[in-house]
């Protein structure tokens, strides 16, 4: 459901943006005694327990229903070959990402001083 999937998205990442938290982290934060935390998580219980109840009244909301699509059901007859490809770029990037210089500007102030 496109519709639905767009802006729970977005919700959930607004969300993740105020508490500074991931869903993994979280609960450790509530354990370490976080109290904004644990507001928003039983913020996000009620939350969802308001969508199950007004979910009938949101489908139109929601849009179509696609149903379950998968990288490689886009590919009919090549499932194998897709994701032995998928599976190589992700090894490739995971091996070339720690090599990747990111900029510091103050390094580049101390480079541009001498």
């Amino acid at each position: 459901m496109l519709g639905g999937v767009v802006i729970g998205a977005v919700l959930f990442g607004i969300a993740m943006a105020i508490f500074g938290k991931c869903p993994g982290t979280g609960p450790v934060s509530i354990a370490e005694g976080r109290i904004d935390v644990l507001v928003g998580a039983i913020g996000g219980i009620f939350a969802g327990a308001l969508f199950t109840v007004a979910y009938p009244y949101l489908k139109t909301v929601m849009g179509p229903d696609f149903g379950k699509i998968t990288l490689p059901s886009l590919f009919e007859g090549r499932e194998t070959l897709v994701i032995l490809i998928y599976g190589t770029v992700l090894v490739v990037i995971a091996f070339l990402l720690p090599d990747k210089e990111y900029l510091d500007p103050e390094e580049d102030e101390q480079k541009a001083s001498f």
